[in-house]
């Protein structure tokens, strides 16, 4: 998202809007999809089983990422950013709780500056090979091939039963 998201809203339809502004409020919407997702997530967290939380973001990330794919409305797309924004909470803070508990305290530091590099080097290569692949492919088609690696990776997971019931 960080390296498309420009390009998409470049690419739709803006009214009277002009793109900086309306990137603005694309970057707005899934800001207040993270807070708003973490205010949900802190009331439900311990409700809700860590593993489901991670499948239930996974699917919301793979759908709001079609969705995005499939828009031609940045009204739309404003709503798939806010879901996005509340699926990265409720995929991520649970994973790094079962993360930080599964680790031995004496390798804490360790094991999670290990994790965090590996987690920004991966982002890293995902922002440079991003905009070279929708060259390629189409903005659009890597938009919904990223939302369907995600959606499989949430059904595997669901199919898990250790992930699913972590």
């Amino acid at each position: 998202m960080t390296a498309l998201s420009p390009l998409l809203v470049a690419a739709l339809p803006l009214g009277g809007t002009d793109a900086p502004t309306a990137y603005g409020f694309f970057e707005m919407a899934m800001g207040a999809g993270l807070l708003g997702g973490g205010i949900v997530l802190g009331g439900l967290a311990t409700r809700i089983p860590k593993g489901r939380s991670i499948v239930a973001g996974f699917i919301a990330l793979g759908l709001a990422l079609i969705g995005l794919a499939a828009t031609g409305s940045l009204v739309l797309a404003l709503v798939f950013a806010g879901v996005v924004g509340v699926a990265n909470v409720v995929f991520v803070v649970p994973s790094q709780t079962i993360f930080q508990q599964r680790t031995p305290a004496s390798m804490l530091g360790r094991v999670i500056s290990i994790r965090l590099a590996m987690v920004n080097a991966t982002l890293a290569v995902a922002m440079a090979t991003s905009g070279l692949l929708a060259q390629l492919f189409g903005l659009h088609a890597v938009l919904a091939a990223c939302g369907i690696l995600t959606l499989v990776a949430a059904l595997a997971g669901l199919g898990i039963r250790a992930i699913r019931d972590a």
